[in-house]
């Protein structure tokens, strides 16, 4: 990975002749992809979920294949909630070793977590709530807006995708609450990417403009963390912009496509945007 302080940086004294050559190439933007765009969130209305003995079924991009089950209640406990892998998908999670044999707990997931190939990825069947609390389950004792990250396939080609869930194991009550996936193959998302809310008011004016090595960004409402991503999900360059009008220069970068995801200091809200170089 290389940092921003490794190339070369454009101050704002700099900006001036460079913004009017951007300017009259402002027709560049709408040849730029919004990756944001290529998240696929589905809200759940009413919600899935409830207690006793139950299965719900999510496919995360309708194709007719579901890609994850969540079972409420088994033989042994009806407090016990259950996301079992199928068709060779994978939740991000751990493995705990206890009493000669292996448990597997998905992770929860903080919004703005990054669910990509980096991960811990479990391929068994998954418990996630647990009625005695007794393993290192990060669901028990009940969460609020926790986020599975998914890796699954659409045909046989990799995605990644969350589930947002609340868990009560003190009322035995659990909803899964809405989901989404990256609909370009292979590329990370973070936990919560699609829904709509802060990050359309954070970034709503912002103009982002990609051309000739340089990724401009225009409108910038305060302090701003970018990260740019291969399609991958590799972490290539990163930095902090300051300035409402920044360029980033990646003359070192290989021709092609990388999404940019802009991380506002005070909110945490974040936009990820589709760049070619």
């Amino acid at each position: 990975m290389v940092n921003s302080s490794d190339m070369k940086t454009t101050t704002p004294q700099k900006l001036s002749n460079r913004l009017i050559k951007y300017s009259a190439l402002s027709f560049a933007i709408a040849a730029i992809g919004d990756a944001n765009g290529q998240v696929k969130y589905t809200d759940l209305n009413p919600d899935l979920g409830g207690s006793g003995q139950v299965d719900h079924f999510i496919d995360l991009d309708n194709d007719g294949t579901d890609d994850i089950r969540f079972r409420h209640g088994n033989s042994y406990s009806n407090n016990n909630l259950y996301a079992f892998n199928i068709n060779g998908n994978s939740v991000m999670g751990l493995a705990n070793y206890v009493g000669n044999r292996f448990y597997y707990y998905p992770f929860a997931l903080d919004i703005n977590d990054p669910i990509s190939a980096d991960a811990t990825w479990q391929s068994h069947s998954s418990q996630m709530m647990e009625y005695q609390c007794y393993r290192s389950s990060q669901w028990c004792g009940g969460v609020t807006d926790k986020y599975i990250g998914l890796r699954f396939k659409i045909g046989s080609i990799i995605h990644y995708g969350w589930i947002r869930l609340d868990v009560d194991i003190t009322t035995a009550n659990w909803k899964i609450r809405d989901y989404a996936y990256e609909q370009t193959q292979g590329v990370s998302i973070t936990a919560g990417a699609g829904i709509l809310g802060l990050e359309d008011n954070v970034f709503s004016k912002i103009k982002i403009v990609a051309l000739n090595k340089s990724i401009v960004l225009f409108n910038l409402q305060q302090a701003t963390n970018y990260r740019l991503y291969s399609l991958t999900g590799q972490s290539i360059l990163d930095g902090k912009i300051t300035y409402a009008t920044h360029v980033i220069e990646a003359n070192t970068l290989a021709n092609g496509v990388y999404i940019i995801e802009l991380k506002d200091v005070n909110s945490n809200a974040v936009l990820r945007k589709k760049v070619i170089l």
